[in-house]
C-alpha cells in the first residue's frame, strides 16, 4: 500500500533520524545498467538540519536531487556515483500539466562509440526482454504542487522483473553468481587478469604451462585439442578483445570462444593436476581452478546462442572440460547436466554419422569424432557409476553410429593432426600411438555396454516366454552363444595391447627427456585402461546377478561363490592400482576415483553380509588396502567411506 509523506515548502518539520534505507533512486550508472542501486541517504544533507533519508529537495518541477552516499556498485566498480541524469515523473498526470520530456540515454544513442563503459552494460538484456524490465526509478512518483511536495515510496513487487544483484564475490564452491552474467566479455577479461596478477604473476605464462600440462594429462585420456593451435592463442587473454558489428556480443565470436576454451583447459588442469602446483606455488589449486571455471562460464553465457547455431569441435569440448572440472570440484549433479548438453549438441550435429565429417578440414574433423568417442565413452562411464540413463547406445539409433567404426585414427607412420611434429616431445608417431590406447579405451566400454544390454534383453525374453531357472542352463541357444563369446572377448582385450602401453618402461626414443616425457603420457594410459577394465568386470558380474545370466560368464549361482568371484577381481584391481607410478593414478582424476569407488562398494558389501568368515576378513583386507589408494588420491568422499569401515 502507498504512504504519502507531506513536506511543507516553507517549513520543514524536523524529525529524528532513522536507521538509514536504501536509497529509492538510483544513481546514473544503476539506471543505466537497471540493477538496484544500494546507495544510502547521507543523514546530513545540509549543515543547517538533518534530513530523512528518504526525503528530497525539489530544485525544480521535473528534477529531483538526493543527497547520497556512493553506492555500493559503483564502489565496486571503481566508477564515478552521480545522480545527474534527468528524473522522468511518475504517477497520473496532473491537468493541465504536460509530462515532461525523458532525455535519451547515452548508452542508447548507437554506435560502439557511445556504448556503456565498462562495468555499466555487459548485462544488460537485449531487444524485448530489455524493454519489459523496470528501472529502480519506477518505484518512485512525485507530484509537483505549488505549495507541497507528494512522495509515494511503493516496495517493489516480489513479480518484478528486475534482475537481482549479487555480491561479486565468488561462491566458496566455485559456481556462478547472478551478478556473473551482467558482466561484459571485457570486464570479464580484466576480472580474471586482476584475479592472477594478485597472486604474483601473469595470466599468459600461467595458461602457457597449462597447456603444457595438457598434453600429458589431457590427451591422453581425451586427444581433442590442437596444442599448438591453443598455445598461439594465448595472448588473447590479455589483449582487448576486438569489437565486431556483426556479432551481437560486439566482440568476434572467434576470439571469446577461443577465451572460454582456454579458461576451461586451465580451471581442469589446476583442478585435477598436482603438478600444476609450482605454476603458482604456495596458492590453492582449487580456488585458482574457480577463477578460470568462472571466467569461461561467463564467456560462454555471452555467445551460448550463436554457438549453439553454430557449433564446433570447440563448442563441445569447452562443455566436456567445464564439466570434468565440476566433477573434481564434487558438483556431479551440475557436471552431468552440463556433460548432457554437450552430448545433445554431438547429437545435433550428427557426429554419429561419419557424413557429417566430410569436407571438413582434416584436423577438424580428428577433433569431432575423438570428442563424440569421448562422450559416448562418458555417457557409459555415467550409466555405470551414477545409475543415469544412457542416450547413446547403438540400439537408441535407427541407423549404425558409422563415427564409431570408421578408421580415420592416425597410425603410427602418419604425421599427427593435433600434435605437429615441430618439437621433440612430439614426434610424428606419437600421436598414432597415443590414438590406439584411446580406441582400446573405446572398445572397453563399447563391448561391455552391448554385453549388459544384450542379458537385459536375454532376460527379458526368457521372462516373457515363461522360461524358469531349471531350464536356462541347457538352453543353449545361438544367443546365448554369441553372448557368452563377446564375455570372453571382453576377458582378453587387454592381452593384446602394444607394447608401449604393456610396459611403458620398454618405451625409448633418441632423446632421454622426450623418453621420460612419453612413457609418463603411456603410464596414464595403461591405468586409465586397467583401473576400467577390472571396474567394468565387476559391473559385469552384477549385472549378470541381477538378470540371472551368471551361468553365462561360468559361474554358480550361489551367494558364496559369487562373493568369492567379486573378491578375486577386486583384488586383481588393488593390485594393479598398486604396481603402476601414482602421479599416474592422479592424472585420470576423479573418474578413476569413482572406479576403485565403486570396488570398494561392492568389498564392503561382502565384508557386512558373507556368511564365510575367511571370505569376510579377506574383503575387509583388500578393502583397507583400496582405501588407502583412494585416501591418497585426495577424493572427496574418501572419508565418509572409510568411516563405514568396521
Amino acid at each position: 500500500m502507498d504512504s504519502t509523506i507531506l513536506v511543507p515548502r516553507s517549513t520543514p518539520t524536523p524529525t529524528p533520524t532513522p536507521t538509514p534505507k536504501r536509497s529509492r533512486v538510483a544513481c546514473d550508472a544503476c539506471r543505466q545498467r537497471k540493477v538496484r542501486c544500494h546507495a544510502n541517504a547521507n543523514a546530513n544533507a545540509n549543515a543547517n538540519a538533518s534530513s530523512n533519508p528518504s526525503s528530497v529537495s525539489i530544485a525544480s518541477a521535473s528534477t529531483v536531487e538526493l543527497v547520497l552516499s556512493r553506492c555500493a556498485n559503483c564502489t565496486l566498480a571503481s566508477l564515478q556515483c552521480a545522480y545527474k541524469l534527468p528524473r522522468r515523473k511518475r504517477g497520473p498526470k496532473r491537468a493541465g500539466v504536460s509530462p515532461t520530456p525523458q532525455s535519451p540515454s547515452p548508452a542508447s544513442a548507437g554506435g560502439l562509440a557511445n556504448a556503456p563503459a565498462p562495468g555499466l552494460g555487459g548485462g544488460c538484456p537485449s531487444g524485448e526482454e530489455s524493454s519489459a524490465m523496470l528501472s529502480p526509478l519506477d518505484h518512485i512518483r512525485v507530484d509537483s504542487s505549488p505549495t507541497t511536495t507528494s512522495i509515494s515510496l511503493r516496495q517493489p513487487s516480489q513479480f518484478s522483473p528486475q534482475r537481482p544483484r549479487a555480491s561479486p564475490v565468488a561462491h566458496e564452491d566455485g559456481l556462478l553468481q547472478s551478478e556473473s552474467w551482467s558482466l561484459t566479455p571485457l570486464e570479464i577479461q580484466r576480472a580474471l587478469l586482476a584475479d592472477i596478477e594478485s597472486l604474483g604473476t601473469s595470466l599468459p605464462y600461467v595458461a602457457t604451462q597449462c597447456i603444457a600440462l595438457s598434453v600429458q594429462i589431457i590427451f591422453p585420456i581425451c586427444p581433442m585439442l590442437h596444442i599448438q593451435g591453443l598455445a598461439a592463442s594465448v595472448p588473447l587473454l590479455s589483449q582487448p578483445l576486438a569489437a565486431s558489428s556483426s556479432s551481437s556480443t560486439g566482440f568476434k565470436i572467434e576470439e571469446i570462444r577461443v577465451f572460454a576454451l582456454i579458461t576451461a583447459l586451465c580451471s581442469t588442469i589446476f583442478a585435477c593436476c598436482p603438478e600444476a602446483q609450482p605454476i603458482l606455488p604456495g596458492c590453492d589449486r582449487p580456488l585458482i581452478s574457480r577463477h578460470f571455471l568462472k571466467a569461461s562460464r561467463r564467456m560462454l553465457s555471452h555467445f551460448h546462442d550463436r554457438d549453439i547455431r553454430h557449433p564446433t569441435s570447440d563448442s563441445l569440448a569447452i562443455r566436456m572440460l567445464q564439466s570434468s572440472t565440476l566433477h573434481t570440484l564434487g558438483e556431479t549433479q551440475l557436471s552431468l547436466f552440463i556433460l548432457g548438453c554437450a552430448n545433445q549438441l554431438a547429437l545435433l550435429m550428427r557426429l554419429f554419422d561419419k557424413e557429417s565429417l566430410r569436407g571438413l578440414e582434416a584436423r577438424e574433423a580428428q577433433k569431432r569424432q575423438n570428442i563424440f568417442i569421448s562422450l559416448y565413452i562418458a555417457d557409459k562411464s555415467a550409466s555405470v557409476l551414477n545409475n543415469v540413463p544412457s542416450v547413446m547406445h547403438r540400439m537408441c539409433f535407427d541407423s549404425e553410429l558409422t563415427v564409431l567404426d570408421s578408421q580415420i585414427f592416425p597410425d603410427s607412420e602418419m604425421g599427427g593432426y593435433l600434435l605437429e611434429g615441430n618439437m621433440p616431445l612430439y614426434d610424428s608417431p606419437l600421436e598414432g600411438m597415443v590414438h590406439k590406447g584411446f580406441f582400446l579405451s573405446y572398445q572397453l566400454w563399447s563391448m561391455a555396454a552391448d554385453i549388459i544390454m544384450d542379458m537385459k534383453i536375454l532376460a527379458r525374453v526368457r521372462r516373457c516366454s515363461g522360461a524358469t531357472s531349471a531350464t536356462q542352463a541347457s538352453d543353449a541357444d545361438n544367443s546365448t552363444e554369441a553372448l557368452m563369446d563377446s564375455y570372453m572377448e571382453f576377458c582378453g582385450i587387454l592381452d593384446s595391447l602394444p607394447p608401449w602401453l604393456l610396459d611403458p618402461e620398454s618405451h625409448t626414443t633418441n632423446d632421454a627427456h622426450t623418453t621420460v616425457f612419453q612413457r609418463k603420457l603411456f603410464w596414464i594410459q595403461r591405468a586409465n585402461l586397467t583401473v576400467t577394465f577390472h571396474c567394468l568386470r565387476l559391473t559385469l558380474l552384477q549385472r549378470a546377478a541381477e538378470y540371472g545370466c551368471c551361468y553365462l560368464l561360468g559361474l554358480t549361482n550361489t551367494d558364496s561363490m559369487f562373493a568369492h568371484r567379486k573378491v578375486e577381481v577386486a583384488r586383481d584391481l588393488v593390485l594393479a592400482a598398486t604396481s603402476m607410478p601414482f602421479e599416474a593414478l592422479q592424472a585420470n582424476g576423479e573418474p578413476c576415483v569413482e572406479k576403485l569407488r565403486q570396488a570398494g562398494i561392492e568389498l564392503l558389501e561382502i565384508h557386512h553380509k558373507t556368511s564365510s568368515n575367511a571370505l569376510s576378513k579377506r574383503a575387509k583386507s583388500i578393502l583397507s588396502e583400496l582405501l588407502n589408494v583412494i585416501a591418497r588420491l585426495d577424493s572427496r568422499v574418501s572419508d565418509n567411506l572409510g568411516e563405514t569401515l568396521v
